[in-house]
């Protein structure tokens, strides 16, 4: 039996952390939280690539050095009853969408019938964590594909990864 060597730290403690430290670095408290939600909800479903180890490198050194905003300051360029275009002028990706998809989903309960909503939401759900589960996995494989322990594996699903993930997130249909 090999017992486990690295540090455990409480999710709580470690969520707790990061939202005081991106309140510091100036992002609202709200905000913060979401950042943090989903830093760790990477982290807890294994796709450590872009979980709590991208928190000081991509986020707190970008906000430091200007090339990030730690204020998300969205303008809507295009808003019909089914959907919106939005623009966050280099802010905190991740509240840009958070913000997005709370839309997008009352939009959904404003322009869908009552009834069909929960079905709609829950379906829509389950294939959004389908597809992100895959394509974590998939970027996860190609960065161990660099690592020379796997040099002889084969590449499986993930030689386009990085362009699927980013087609995927941006919300760009497949070319």
């Amino acid at each position: 039996i090999t017992m486990e060597t690295r540090p455990y730290v409480q999710w709580e403690l470690i969520n707790n952390f990061m939202i005081d430290v991106f309140k510091a670095y100036g992002v609202p408290e709200a905000d913060a939280a979401i950042c943090a939600d989903v830093l760790l909800e990477s982290d807890r479903r294994g796709i450590e690539s872009h979980g709590c180890n991208r928190f000081k490198p991509i986020y707190l050194d970008r906000i430091k050095n200007g090339t990030l905003l730690p204020v998300t300051n969205i303008e809507i360029l295009k808003d019909t009853p089914t959907t919106v275009v939005m623009d966050a002028h280099d802010g905190m990706g991740m509240v840009a969408s958070h913000k997005m998809m709370t839309m997008l989903i009352e939009k959904a309960k404003k322009n869908m019938q009552k009834k069909l909503f929960p079905v709609f939401h829950k379906e829509m759900e389950t294939i959004e964590e389908k597809a992100l589960d895959t394509l974590g996995n998939d970027v996860s494989w190609f960065c161990k594909k660099f690592d020379y322990r796997y040099n002889d594996e084969p590449w499986y699903n993930a030689k386009d990864a990085v362009e699927r993930t980013i087609r995927f997130l941006s919300g760009l249909k497949e070319e």
